[in-house]
C-alpha cells in the first residue's frame, strides 16, 4: 500500500503514473497545461497559451479557486483587476496570438478543486484533486 501511495505522488509533487495534462486548445482559443493531482501546501502553477490575439486581453478566474489557493504570482503581472460575485478578472497591456501566462499558486485547501478559466471569449474547466 505504501508503494502504491508513493508511486501516486502522494508524498510530494506528482508522482511516476501522475503528469501534466491539458485542457481546452487551439480550437478553443486557450489551452491550459495543469497537474491534475497536487499537494496542499506545495508550490505549483498553471501555464495559459493564448491562441488569439486581443487587444484588450483578460484573464477570469472563479471565486472556487480564488478562496482555496494562495496566489502568489502571474507572470507576466496584469495591468489591472477587478472582482464581481462569481469571478476575478486580470487584464493585460498587450498578448499576441500564442502568449504564455502563469499563474504560481499553492492549495491552502483539501478538496476538489473545480476552476473555470476565461480569456473573455471561451472558457476552460479544470478539476484538480487537492491531497494532504
Amino acid at each position: 500500500m505504501f508503494l502504491i501511495i508513493a508511486v501516486l505522488g502522494y508524498f510530494g509533487q506528482g508522482g511516476l503514473l501522475v503528469g501534466h495534462e491539458k485542457a481546452g486548445g487551439p480550437a478553443a482559443g486557450l489551452e491550459v497545461e495543469y497537474e491534475p493531482y497536487i499537494r496542499k501546501g506545495t508550490p505549483t502553477k498553471l501555464t495559459l497559451t493564448y491562441h488569439k490575439q486581443s487587444p484588450q486581453p483578460e484573464l477570469r478566474i472563479n471565486k472556487t479557486f480564488i478562496y482555496s489557493t494562495h496566489l502568489e504570482q502571474i507572470v507576466p503581472e496584469p495591468s489591472g483587476a477587478s472582482a464581481d460575485e462569481t469571478s476575478v478578472t486580470y487584464t493585460f497591456d498587450a498578448l499576441g496570438k500564442g502568449a504564455v501566462v502563469v499563474l504560481y499558486f499553492k492549495p491552502e485547501k483539501i478538496r476538489d478543486l473545480h476552476t473555470i478559466l476565461s480569456d473573455g471569449s471561451s472558457s476552460v474547466t479544470l478539476e484538480q484533486f487537492v491531497h494532504p
